[in-house]
């Protein structure tokens, strides 16, 4: 584990001092420090800077910044009152190194002064006596820095040996567990292919004739079918499944910083750990291996429609790349366009971490709804036969397997001219409504069941962070827009309006009212530049969504979190006082370290 020191330590005041001179020292306020220990690190649990209080009058006071740590050694160690702190989980103290492990650096010592002994006393006796070639003699002059040099890196590395040496044997087991899935998935993709060439395309013909062009030509087609239809399920099995520890902790580091009822890693872990562990599930459950087979089974078979591997062509081909050129229908440019969006998508979520069996079955959900879609849209009027429409068609079919609601608009349009039921007015609860949200966010938030704005406004904000991994930052201002969204009304023409007074005058989020409303400068301004009902629109808006369900988790994480910048030197703050009565507290820190 690499050393992380995190923080400062403050100059205790001369309040503190003359405090520490009547109490003198508090022994049972520290940890018992067993003897063999050489140094430990403190971590810091909270979300907040601490201040770990000394138990000698010339000691400044510890201060650990937020999920920061300090390295200390045995002696530094026992001027510190940890003791209560460990007790409310506040702190953790990891041990990480010992008098016993000097052996090591102990041999290097012995080594080193071997080749010293040697060079002194062996050059003027060789020289004298000539014990030995002066060759081997530096021979043996060079093993010995050899050993000295290895000595010394196996001391410094044998603490972190002991802790990662379990670690290569866990990632082998965890690759063998998946080889069973992978073998599967990989056949279908690359066998399917070629055995439907063989016993229902040109294959046999082609194999008994001499290898030219129509051969070649077949068999690349066929080998970038292979490749096109497994490469979504390579990015599964591709997908960095050690670092599911380092994604855990940040998890509940965010967790701490949106929950107000969450003051340590300790209860985040406690309180979120079922919900993370059905998360980060292990990837080779049966129903994830079925996923993965069928959407695996329905690219090969789009592929292989597409590019007419199985139709009988009167035109022999006369150059390599007719081989890969699709066939003209409404139908393949709908499997091109579904394709397009689901090796994006997957690049998108393979990068983000977020690469779960759930995303094959939304590629599955996708193929198929592209198809039902192409096939209804191409029988509307507008896109009739041998019409400039029929050519529209094929660029309509590859937008609607990108984006399906496409196909659905065009279909709703066409019975709305017909029966004139239905309101041709946009969606006000859309989610396109919402800054910085994008087609592919919109596509990963369906999968969670939102379809607007309404819907992620009461949605749990926690497990969807958990399950989207989308980052908390980003998830966070969704949600904040969302909730004053919610709340303006906008169905009304003139909530829409004031909606733009809003946004003119910066005020996009709900956190974004609370400040407004809050800071005397700015109701000044608003006052002066905006007529005096809009202020009190503004105040109603605010007391109505003052208690929505996810607004003090907002709070939580926009508002207090720049304030927590001042040491808590009592742990038993962290329980008896809000997080925002927390941020108030303490006093400034300073860059001095102790001697």
């Amino acid at each position: 584990m690499e050393e992380n020191i995190v923080g400062s330590v403050g100059v205790p005041s001369a309040g503190n001092a003359e405090e520490k001179t009547a109490q003198h020292k508090v022994p049972s306020q520290t940890l018992p420090i067993d003897q063999s220990i050489e140094y430990a690190v403190i971590h810091n649990e909270t979300d907040a800077f601490i201040g770990i209080e000394s138990t000698e009058i010339n000691t400044p006071d510890l201060i650990i910044a937020p999920f920061g740590s300090r390295t200390l050694d045995r002696s530094l160690l026992e001027k510190y009152s940890t003791l209560h702190w460990a007790e409310q989980k506040l702190i953790s103290i990891e041990i990480l190194g010992t008098n016993q492990d000097s052996s090591g650096y102990r041999n290097a010592g012995l080594w080193m002064i071997a080749f010293v002994a040697f060079l002194v006393i062996g050059i003027p006796v060789n020289w004298i006596f000539e014990v030995m070639r002066w060759g081997t003699f530096w021979i043996v002059a060079l093993l010995l820095i050899i050993l000295t040099v290895i000595s010394f890196i196996v001391a410094e590395r044998r603490e972190k040996a002991q802790r990662e040496g379990r670690k290569i044997g866990r990632n082998i087991s965890g690759w063998l567990k998946l080889i069973p899935g992978m073998i599967f998935v990989l056949a279908t993709g690359l066998t399917l292919p070629f055995v439907a060439v063989y016993f229902f395309g040109d294959g046999k013909a082609l194999l008994q004739a001499p290898l030219q062009l129509p051969a070649f030509g077949r068999l690349a087609q066929v080998s970038f079918i292979a490749l096109a239809s497994i490469l979504p399920a390579l990015f599964f099995y591709l997908f960095e499944r050690q670092q599911v520890d380092i994604q855990k902790e940040n998890f509940y580091k965010e967790v701490m910083s949106l929950d107000p009822n969450v003051h340590s890693l300790t209860e985040a872990r406690t309180k979120f750990e079922a919900l993370i562990d059905s998360v980060y599930g292990s990837g080779n459950a049966p129903l994830s291996i079925l996923l993965l087979f069928i959407s695996t089974t329905l690219l090969v078979m789009g592929w292989i429609i597409t590019m007419g591997t199985l139709d009988a062509s009167d035109a022999a081909p006369t150059m390599l790349a007719d081989f890969f050129i699709p066939t003209r229908t409404a139908f393949t440019f709908g499997v091109l366009g579904a394709y397009f969006f689901s090796l994006n998508m997957i690049f998108r979520r393979y990068v983000r971490a977020d690469l779960t069996p759930k995303t094959y079955a939304h590629i599955t959900v996708r193929l198929l709804v592209t198809m039902v879609l192409v096939w209804a849209v191409s029988n509307l009027p507008q896109f009739g036969t041998k019409s400039l429409g029929e050519t529209t068609l094929f660029a309509v079919a590859f937008v609607i397997g990108v984006i399906p609601e496409t196909g659905l608009t065009l279909i709703q349009d066409y019975v709305r001219r017909l029966t004139k039921i239905g309101n041709k007015e946009e969606e006000v609860l859309s989610l396109n409504k919402l800054e910085g949200i994008h087609l592919y966010d919109r596509a990963r938030l369906l999968e969670e069941g939102i379809e607007n704005i309404e819907n992620l406004a009461h949605h749990n904000m926690i497990e969807l962070i958990a399950r989207t991994r989308i980052p908390a930052p980003r998830l966070v201002d969704l949600f904040d827009q969302a909730i004053l969204y919610l709340h303006l009304g906008l169905q009304d023409e003139e909530n829409r309006k004031f909606f733009t007074l809003l946004r003119s005058h910066g005020i996009r989020t709900a956190t974004d009212l609370d400040v407004a409303l809050g800071v005397q400068s700015a109701r000044e301004g608003l006052q002066n530049i905006a007529p005096p009902q809009t202020l009190e629109k503004m105040e109603v808006i605010f007391q109505a969504l003052f208690d929505d369900e996810w607004y003090d988790h907002l709070v939580n994480w926009r508002l207090n979190r720049p304030k927590r910048k001042k040491p808590i030197t009592d742990p038993y703050v962290f329980y008896s006082m809000s997080k925002e009565q927390i941020a108030q507290q303490g006093t400034p820190a300073t860059n001095e370290l102790p001697e």
